[in-house]
Formats: structure tokens, sequence, C-alpha cells
């Protein structure tokens, strides 16, 4: 053959061996070497520093490309293989299917089986409504004016639960006026909190405080914020008793 003669399209060139451990380097990147050629390669990437830096070289150009790239979302009939190929679903009809309907599969009986079920629980709690209620408690009202009648604030007791309005008149600027329970046994009066300005004033009954007959309301001037002293430091303008209302 004549040294001019192009080479064999059928015969491999010969590569240098700095062009073999690249082809091997992108082969690593690429997870493509054979099992064998891989094993050696990994050896290699700890003793060889050269090497290893090819192989992170190709890592590092694969990495550019792939940003560069647009996912494509593959075939719904791809997807389906590829999940049944790795044990995540089972192929299409390759189950028998049971024809015969449960009577928890018909639509009618398990309407009808919830209607009583919902049905049963509504009776159960109506009949246990008073229990859980218990008996009602009885309502109280005071009216409280001042002398000369300028100024009114209502106060009304459901069980104990307060609600005290102011309905005429106006808190002076820099005071409150605050709400005293005042019980028939003569023992301290125990504060209920300070007037609204606007709106009802609602509260609880303190703990050991109960109603009684012959309750009285009271109203004292106090300071902005109320008394300092837990107990009223102004005259008391204006009282009522408590009466069932």
């Amino acid at each position: 053959m004549s040294e001019d003669a192009p080479p064999d399209p059928g015969q491999e060139p010969d590569l240098t061996p700095e062009q073999q451990d690249d082809i091997l380097a992108a082969e690593i990147a690429l997870g493509l070497a054979a099992p064998d050629d891989a094993q050696q390669a990994v050896a290699r990437l700890a003793a060889d520093p050269a090497f290893a830096q090819r192989v992170r070289d190709w890592q590092e150009r694969l990495a550019v490309l792939a940003e560069e790239l647009t996912p494509v979302m593959p075939p719904v009939r791809a997807r389906q293989r590829i999940r049944e190929d790795l044990g995540h679903i089972s192929a299409p009809l390759s189950h028998m299917i049971d024809s015969r309907i449960r009577w928890w599969q018909r639509p009618l009986p398990l309407i009808s089986a919830a209607a009583g079920a919902v049905a049963a629980v509504a009776l159960v709690v109506m009949l246990a409504l008073p229990v859980l209620r218990g008996p009602e408690l009885p309502s109280y009202q005071a009216a409280l004016a001042s002398s000369d009648a300028t100024m009114r604030v209502d106060a009304r007791v459901d069980g104990r639960e307060v609600e005290v309005m102011l309905m005429d008149g106006t808190v002076p600027e820099g005071r409150d006026w605050q709400v005293w329970w005042i019980s028939p046994d003569g023992s301290a009066p125990v504060s209920l909190g300070l007037v609204a300005r606007k709106g009802p004033m609602r509260t609880s009954l303190p703990e050991g405080i109960d109603m009684v007959e012959g309750v009285r309301i009271a109203l004292s001037e106090e300071p902005a914020g109320g008394s300092p002293t837990g107990q009223a430091t102004g005259p008391m303008f204006a009282m009522a008793p408590l009466r069932r209302s």
C-alpha cells in the first residue's frame, strides 16, 4: 500500500496516552465507562492528580452544557414504562378486575347509612343539650343614675357574665368611673372594671363571689386607670340594687 493512501475507515487511529486518558475521563464524567475501566479509573483518581484534574474538567464542561439544556417531559408511555421497570407501579390490566360490587360500593346504601348515622348523632346531641348546659341561671339588672339625672349606667348580670354600658353622660377627661360589686354581708367592695367610654364593658364575676339577693352595683370616680389601692378612693356617686329581670 502506498504511503499516500488514505487510512482504512474500519481501523481505529492510534491515540496518545494523553488522548486515551482524556477519553476515559470523559466517559467517567458521563458515567459511560465500562465496569473494568471505571474501577481502574477510580483507583487512579487518588494516585494520579493529573488524571483527577481531567475528570474534574470534563465534569465542569458537562455541567455548563446541562445548564443550557431545556428540560423536556418524556411521553406518557415512556414514563409509564420507566415506573414499571422500577417496580413502582404495575402494568395496566396486569391484575384481574373483580366485577362484583360490594355493598359499600353501592351509592344508595352508603348514603342511607351516613344519613342514619348523622340523624342518630343529632338526636343524641338534642337530648343531651339540657344536661350539658345545666339549669339556666336568672338574669339581674341595675340602673345607676346620678342625683341630677345627667348620668345613667345600666348593668346586667347573666349567670356569671357581667355587662355594663354608659347610657347617658360623659366620663370626665383624665378620670375613670369604676364599677363595684357590693355584697349584702358587709364585705369589702370588689372591682368589676371600668366603665367604657363607648360601647359595653363585659367581664365575668371574680372567683369567690356569687349572685345573691341584696347585691348592689356602685360607681366611683377614680384616677385614670382605676383605683391604685384596689378599693374606692373617691365617693361612690351612684348605687343601685341588682334586681331579677
